[in-house]
């Protein structure tokens, strides 16, 4: 389920003026916000 829901999110940002382009960079950019707000950053 998890795998979908990353799969439309990414779809509805990629053609955003700063989406991501690739899954890759998306989950990049998501995984890093999250250890971003986990750690204070």
């Amino acid at each position: 389920m998890q795998i979908n829901a990353d799969q439309a999110a990414f779809l509805a940002q990629r053609d955003l003026p700063d989406g991501k382009k690739t899954m890759k960079a998306y989950l990049w950019k998501v995984c890093g916000d999250t250890y971003d707000e986990e750690h204070g950053a």
